[in-house]
């Protein structure tokens, strides 16, 4: 695991045209120059994917039908019709899209979700169907008493609980999909990135007392 620090979140670019989508230090992880557009990506090009908490994104399911993005309730059944509103939910973004640029802004109203810290980033081969399957059991884990209790599996202080005990099946499983997996920390100007192999400026080992670094 590395923390990379220094990030500096899109404004809202009034004038800008073309608008960047991504924080630079993110898109090369996110969106490699080399990878083709979307619609003409070829089977097994990793492509990037984000978990939305809809806790901290008031609306949220209305907002990813009117995106156009493919996304997927990681609750089914009652349970989404229940608590959906508050529930997680994993997108297919896109570099092109408004929604994408909105997760990477940081200004008021709407426009800006940054600072809400409302998501997780991640790249895979798998496409949606097999990632929903993939998530849906680390919604829940059994505690000590063997209470099964809601897990935010996204949140930061989650992936380092997650990546510290990865020498635990299950916890190894949960990284096995994503080359790259990045959970910001807004308030720092940081984020945590866990990858199987990536080079990219600004990265350094995270303080000792914060964070273990990869053997």
């Amino acid at each position: 695991m590395t923390r990379l620090e220094g990030l500096s979140p899109l404004d809202e670019q009034l004038g800008s045209f073309p608008k960047r989508a991504v924080i630079d230090l993110l898109e090369p992880l996110l969106f490699p120059p080399e990878r083709p557009p979307s619609p003409e990506m070829p089977e097994g090009t990793p492509r990037a994917y984000a978990i939305l908490d809809a806790a901290k994104l008031v609306n949220l399911s209305e907002t990813l039908e009117t995106s156009g993005l493919p996304h997927r309730c990681l609750f089914k059944g009652a349970a989404q019709e229940t608590w959906g509103h508050v529930a997680p939910w994993l997108v297919a973004l896109d570099q092109e899209n408004r929604l994408t640029r909105r997760l990477f802004t940081q200004g008021e109203g709407p426009v800006g979700l940054w600072d809400l810290a409302p998501a997780l980033y991640f790249t895979s081969t798998l496409g949606l169907h097999e990632l929903w399957r993939h998530f849906r059991k680390f919604t829940r884990i059994e505690d000590e008493a063997g209470k099964w209790i809601y897990f935010r599996f996204w949140e930061a202080i989650s992936i380092r609980m997650l990546y510290l005990s990865r020498d635990l099946p299950s916890a190894a499983a949960f990284f096995r999909p994503c080359p790259v997996l990045i959970a910001p920390v807004p308030r720092e100007g940081a984020c945590l990135i866990v990858s199987q192999s990536l080079s990219a400026p600004g990265m350094s080992p995270p303080p000792p007392a914060l964070m273990e670094t990869a053997p």
